[in-house]
């Protein structure tokens, strides 16, 4: 977006930016599938061994932050599309149905409502605002904890979009 670089120079960072965000998604895959394998392990050899649950807890809590990083990382892919594109909307369907997922598994923390916001940013940039509204009002009804306020705050600007769209 600078105005120094030239439209083949603009194009060219675009470019190598899918690229590396492509390759970023592959790795998001494949730390996320290691690490629920490794999930899966230790909690078998928990029931055996009580003093590895103490270790469970910090291990799904960075499994919850990275599977919040890979819609993220294809929030980005879409970005470096034009927005009129086949390829933005769908690498924004894709981050808004992954994060959705995590909204459904964890919508009583913090994780859950700032994938519930992605979900609703995603919905509002492919145009699916009622959608984004919709999730906007599970965050902003959420408890007025000190925990939330950042995010709500985030929601309150997303719906204020929201709201201008369909004007």
């Amino acid at each position: 977006e600078q105005d120094r670089l030239t439209a083949d120079e603009k194009q060219q960072a675009m470019t190598r930016a899918r690229e590396l965000l492509t390759e970023s998604l592959k790795s998001f895959e494949q730390a996320r599938e290691g690490m629920r394998v490794q999930i899966e392990q230790m909690t078998a050899r928990a029931q055996e061994r009580p003093e590895l649950a103490d270790q469970l807890e910090p291990l799904r809590s960075s499994f919850t932050q990275l599977r919040l990083r890979l819609p993220m990382a294809q929030e980005l892919l879409a970005e470096t599309y034009p927005a009129d594109s086949a390829e933005y909307k769908q690498n924004m369907e894709a981050a808004a149905k992954e994060v959705e997922k995590l909204w459904d598994n964890y919508s009583r923390y913090a994780a859950g409502l700032e994938a519930c916001l992605s979900a609703a940013r995603c919905k509002s940039r492919i145009g699916n605002v009622d959608d984004a509204l919709l999730l906007l009002e599970q965050v902003l009804n959420q408890s007025d904890s000190p925990a939330f306020r950042k995010i709500k705050r985030a929601a309150a600007l997303i719906a204020v979009d929201c709201w201008r769209k369909r004007e």
